[in-house]
């Protein structure tokens, strides 16, 4: 039995005892399962590396560093003869959020951007705007900081090839609630007397 894990683990059980015979570090976590075919007489197991799906909400994987485009997703393939050295992933990185100093965070409008952002936002950038490697984590980025700039990232097709749907139904003040509601999130996540941006 093949088991992929959070963590990038590639392991082989036993199947009738459990006790884990072989491992691999796929230096990434794994959401799909392995498969097994034969061709040309060769039996193989390949698993889909990355991150992504409903798991990467959850807060616990968020410590292993699985950040949107810091590593590689790729399909890999073993065999008993197989000898191909697997090239390695980047390592975990964390985003680091930013907190410019003039940014004045104001709480009614958190509020409006925590039920915006719970609206859809976080299926993809995270619960508490904290990314699970799915989507760019906002906390760190700059877009957020500009409000024009993140307006055409939100409502336009600037970033339709990377996957970000245009949402043009979102109000001026619901984007600027989003703004604030990031820039809380973000501040949060700092130590009271740390400052990214200025």
């Amino acid at each position: 039995m093949f088991q992929g894990l959070a963590d990038g683990q590639f392991n082989a059980y036993h199947a009738h005892t459990g006790e884990r015979l072989w491992s691999f570090d796929a230096g990434l976590g794994i959401s799909a399962p392995g498969i097994t075919y034969k061709l040309e007489g060769k039996q193989y197991v390949a698993v889909l590396v990355g991150w992504g799906g409903g798991y990467a909400m959850e807060s616990e994987t968020r410590d292993l560093g699985w950040a949107y485009r810091a590593q590689h997703r790729r399909l890999i393939a073993f065999s008993l003869e197989g000898e191909t050295e697997v090239p390695a992933q980047p390592g975990p990185f964390y985003p680091e959020p930013l907190d410019p100093k003039d940014f004045k965070i104001d709480d009614d409008l958190v509020t409006l951007g925590g039920a915006v952002w719970y609206n859809g936002c976080h299926g993809c950038h995270g619960l508490g705007a904290v990314s699970g490697g799915m989507a760019p984590d906002l906390r760190a980025s700059f877009s957020v900081l500009d409000s024009k700039v993140f307006a055409q990232a939100v409502r336009g097709v600037s970033r339709l090839a990377q996957g970000m749907p245009a949402h043009k139904e979102l109000k001026d003040r619901e984007l600027e609630a989003l703004r604030h509601f990031i820039r809380q999130a973000a501040r949060t996540a700092l130590p009271a007397s740390d400052s990214k941006a200025d």
